[in-house]
């Protein structure tokens, strides 16, 4: 028995949510007749795909065809009213919540009615408003939303004006108020998918301790209670993907424990441990919980859902390029975060932050190995990777002793991103690799500054720096980016003949001397390679001679040295200039 027609089951399909299109055009237009016109046969339209269908019907006495800009201006109407539904809702709240603000602190100065009456009325209008938004769950859900984040904002000013301002509760009872509006916001951001509800809540939550204080200085009790809510609205921000409410669990998790840090002196065996757990634990959650997120959303995203951009941010970023840039923002800044709050705690000396960074780049190391198949938590744990090694040999060796690790590690970014395809790793590579060249390259001081130790171990390190900059030229793909690479490595090579022979005695003539023998090498390894890049160095650097002769060695040389100088520059640049022309008629 054959089974149903598939074409046909489209044509159903197609045809019952064209119908409900033109009903739904009928109400918005006002029409008056609710009849339902006998199905047409759909018909596929030129130039679409194999699933685009539309109604072709012929206009009959009874049926106004509407205009052909009537559904556009029913749309922009629809937009227009979502837009100012949208802000003029947001700021009724706003003005809601200062304007209770505003009475009570006016009523308080005219002495109208008492603490107790206020704060039962701003209770009591943040209930009414909780009520209200309740009830129109479902019928007007942006409407119920911002009257829902109206009254969490009424509640916390009630709780803190309770405590802080009349001092009519005790601290136990203002605390655990404000630390139940917390759970009621998280409560009704899960129950409404909404993100800002969640956010008032994590900001009103790591706010609580800091509007309900009594300056007892617990700084356990703080970090237990703020380690609480990082991991409760953690939770949900993890299930839900809010990229506002990471922001500020972040931020404002470590806001929190550098206050713990500030308010702990000498710390103890147990305020020393609080104190590192909620570090760590604000780390986790700001910057590696997002890359196994983004690790779930790539195997499963129709579970792992990432929430729709902003219009206004879809307009000028994709949803990779803000997701990246997060993930990015969020281990950077974490681990630089909890790494310098851990030495203010324990007033740690520079080379301890080296270890503790390097330490930091072995955790996103083996988070890259975890999460090698999601692209986007690849590509920021191996950048943060990175960023951490640069940091770990700065502050680790802090001396000329890092040109040699950090060209290393620059060139081992280049591989790396030759071998996996790592952009953001490369261009890092570049940054390292130019500030080396630069350093090397400013250290001449019209030709000659103060080396204490030419051709020391620092030196030679330095030397190979310049090694791997000119060999790490031919793992890159672009071939300007290998010209200047190359460039570079050969001006800074010649600065460093230069800032080896400065200090010795004759130290211009030795300048000029081994600029001379450097230059005429490359020129004798162009005629042998054949190659013009290399021949065009050679010329350049026997040009760069030529012109401190003229200029430096003609007035600080002696006599006898100028005369040997310029005899046998003169000489080796006929003999060069016969090889070269040689080689040109050969070739003809």
């Amino acid at each position: 028995m054959p089974g149903p027609d598939p074409q046909s089951l489209e044509q159903r399909v197609a045809r019952l949510e064209r119908l409900v299109e033109r009903l739904v055009a009928r109400a918005a237009s006002g029409g008056a007749s609710t009849e339902v016109p006998p199905e047409r046969p759909p018909t596929e339209q030129p130039g679409r795909g194999d699933h685009t269908w539309s109604w072709q019907r012929e206009p009959d006495a009874s049926t106004e065809v509407p205009p052909a800009g009537a559904t556009h201006a029913t749309e922009a109407k629809a937009d227009l009213a979502d837009h100012g539904e949208r802000w003029l809702g947001r700021v009724g709240v706003i003005f809601m919540v200062l304007a209770f603000g505003f009475l009570f602190r006016y009523a308080l100065d005219q002495g109208w009615i008492g603490p107790v009456f206020r704060l039962v009325l701003g209770f009591g209008a943040a209930t009414a408003m909780l009520v209200i938004g309740l009830r129109l769950e479902g019928e007007r859900e942006r409407y119920s939303q911002y009257l829902l984040g109206g009254a969490i904002g009424i509640y916390y000013l009630v709780g803190f004006s309770a405590y802080e301002l009349y001092s009519l509760v005790p601290f136990v009872v203002a605390f655990a108020f404000m630390c139940a509006v917390t759970v009621l916001a998280f409560v009704l951001a899960e129950r409404q998918r909404l993100s800002s509800l969640a956010v008032i809540g994590a900001g009103g939550g790591l706010a609580t301790p800091f509007l309900v204080n009594t300056g007892s200085g617990n700084v356990p009790g703080l970090i237990a209670y703020t380690m609480l809510i990082l991991v409760g609205a953690g939770a949900l921000q993890f299930l839900r993907g809010w990229r506002r409410l990471l922001l500020v669990l972040g931020f404002g998790g470590f806001a929190v424990m550098a206050f713990a840090v500030e308010a702990t002196t000498g710390p103890g065996v147990v305020e020393g441990l609080a104190t590192v757990a909620g570090i760590a634990t604000a780390w986790a959650l700001f910057g590696v919980f997002p890359l196994f997120r983004a690790h779930l959303h790539r195997l499963d995203p129709s579970q792992w859902i990432d929430p729709p951009l902003p219009a206004w941010i879809a307009k000028v970023a994709s949803e990779g390029r803000v997701g990246l840039l997060l993930l990015r923002i969020g281990c950077v800044m974490g681990a630089f975060f909890a790494v310098f709050e851990l030495g203010w705690l324990f007033t740690l000396e520079r080379p301890t932050y080296g270890v503790l960074f390097g330490g930091a780049f072995l955790l996103y190391l083996a988070l890259c190995r975890v999460l090698f198949d999601t692209r986007l938590a690849l590509n920021a744990s191996a950048e943060t990777a990175a960023i951490l090694l640069v940091a770990a040999i700065w502050l680790f060796l802090f001396d000329y002793r890092v040109m040699l690790p950090l060209a290393v590690a620059a060139a081992g970014m280049h591989t790396a991103h030759q071998r996996w395809g790592l952009p953001g790793v490369s261009l890092l590579g570049h940054v390292v690799f130019a500030q080396l060249m630069l350093f090397l390259i400013g250290r001449l001081d019209g030709l000659g500054i103060a080396n204490t130790s030419p051709f020391g171990p620092e030196e030679v390190g330095a030397l190979g720096a310049i090694a791997l900059a000119f060999t790490s030229s031919f793992v890159l793909e672009s071939e300007l980016a290998k010209r200047v690479y190359r460039v570079g490595a050969h001006v800074a090579f010649m600065a460093w003949l230069a800032t080896q022979f400065a200090p010795l005695a004759r130290g211009q003539e030795l300048i000029s001397l081994s600029w001379g023998v450097y230059g005429i090498a490359l020129l004798l390894l162009s005629l042998r390679l054949r190659h013009r890049g290399v021949q065009l160095a050679g010329l350049a650097t026997l040009g760069v001679v030529a012109a401190k002769l003229l200029l430096v060695d003609m007035a600080q040389v002696d006599l006898l040295w100028r005369i040997l100088l310029f005899m046998g520059f003169g000489a080796a640049f006929l003999g060069l200039s016969y090889l070269i022309n040689r080689q040109a008629e050969t070739r003809g």
